[in-house]
């Protein structure tokens, strides 16, 4: 380093189809950091933020098989080892090698593989050290591990582009999650309504996708509410409020939109809880004791659906 001077950040970007090829590029000198924090909220769309590690001598593991891409920055003054994966064949050995040889859920456990046993199942894996200025790109679906090599911060972000591929990624791994009974960190029946509300998207094929799937969020909706009624449930209407956030049920992790079915635990302190439909039944077929919440009126998410349409790209011919 010359003089004294501040280190240059480096963006790597791994390719998630090449596992072992990486490309670096500098990012140019001043305003770097901005540019960066506009990548968080791509297109107005709010994401999860923050995630500092930092001690002496403490090791942070993370193995994630996320939808969204990752974005890492060593700040000072030690390094972190990072290691990763690619491909769904190295995922279904990955998955198969946490619960044979460490008996780890591949889901939710946390677990550091051993490189011998990767190069053993043939697993393409690019192992590399992180250091200060050092700024880590991580696509979408890259297995990914993290570890503090000394005293450092190390902070990372979970970002998302509106791109058809990467909502498509999202979208089967939040159905996955929910075969395997994992919560969704990210709420995608919730993203894709406020997408719908706010972003203007010229992809046909994210059109599609987003539009298919407010059809099946509303049809569901619509279906739930017509049977609650025709069995004499009443519906309390409470719409949402700024900054609430989307709910989950408090038994199966489900993601719970609109309709929520709530019950009090605790009458002196006024705690309640939220569940999906088919876990409040389960406490009582008759859903006795059950509040059930409307937050959305249908008319309005009906209005949603229409008036989301495709939009021309900026200079295409009319």
């Amino acid at each position: 380093m010359d003089g004294g001077s501040a280190p240059q950040p480096t963006l790597w970007v791994q390719m998630g189809t090449m596992p072992g090829r990486v490309r670096r590029r500098r990012l140019a000198g001043a305003g770097w950091w901005e540019r960066v924090g506009k990548w968080e909220g791509h297109r107005g769309e709010k994401v999860r933020t923050g995630e500092l590690r930092s001690g002496r001598r403490r090791v942070d593991e993370s193995g994630s098989t996320g939808v969204s891409n990752t974005l890492f920055l060593q700040a000072f003054p030690g390094t972190t080892a990072s290691q990763k994966c690619s491909s769904d064949s190295a995922r279904t050995a990955l998955r198969q090698m946490a619960r044979d040889r460490q008996n780890v859920d591949y889901l939710t456990g946390s677990w550091w593989p051993v490189l011998d046993d990767l190069y053993a199942a043939k697993i393409p894996v690019y192992r590399f050290i992180q250091r200060p200025g050092d700024l880590v790109w991580i696509n979408a679906g890259t297995v990914h591990w993290v570890q503090a090599t000394g005293w450092c911060n190390n902070i990372a972000w979970n970002v998302g582009p509106l791109t058809a591929y990467q909502y498509q990624l999202a979208l089967e791994r939040y159905e996955w999650n929910k075969v395997k009974k994992v919560k969704s960190i990210v709420p995608m029946i919730h993203v894709t309504w406020n997408a719908a509300r706010t972003v203007k998207v010229t992809d046909p094929n994210l059109y599609r996708m987003i539009k298919y799937c407010l059809l099946t969020s509303l049809k569901h909706c619509q279906l739930l509410r017509d049977a609650l009624m025709n069995s004499g449930k009443k519906i309390i209407f409470q719409s949402r409020v700024k900054e609430e956030p989307a709910y989950y049920c408090n038994e199966c992790e489900l993601e719970v939109f609109n309709l929520l079915f709530v019950t009090s635990e605790n009458s002196s302190r006024k705690s309640y809880i939220v569940h999906c439909e088919d876990c409040a039944r389960q406490r009582g077929p008759s859903l006795l004791n059950v509040v059930i919440l409307e937050q959305y009126r249908m008319e309005d998410l009906v209005q949603v659906y229409d008036h989301f349409t495709l939009t021309p790209k900026s200079g295409s011919s009319r």
